[in-house]
């Protein structure tokens, strides 16, 4: 599934894309997991791992800033 179909589900925000791993962030995690697993359904494409979290204040401060927090 390419970067620009998963930019395109529902409350996407960014997207990274290392090999075969997708990290999604996403404003409505309900609505991104369910049209992904309909889009993987429909292209018959498999998901080999999925984890749903919410995110951690290290988290945010990286997506925010681009920086890691110091010690």
């Amino acid at each position: 599934i390419s970067a620009e179909t998963l930019r395109g589900l529902p409350g996407v925000t960014t997207i990274q894309i290392n090999q075969d791993l997708a990290v999604l962030y996403t404003e409505h995690s309900e609505a991104t997991l369910i049209a992904l697993l309909h889009l993987a359904e429909a292209r018959g494409a498999t998901l080999g791992h999925l984890q749903l979290r919410a995110p951690t204040l290290e988290d945010v401060f990286l997506h925010m800033t681009g920086r890691q927090l110091r010690d």
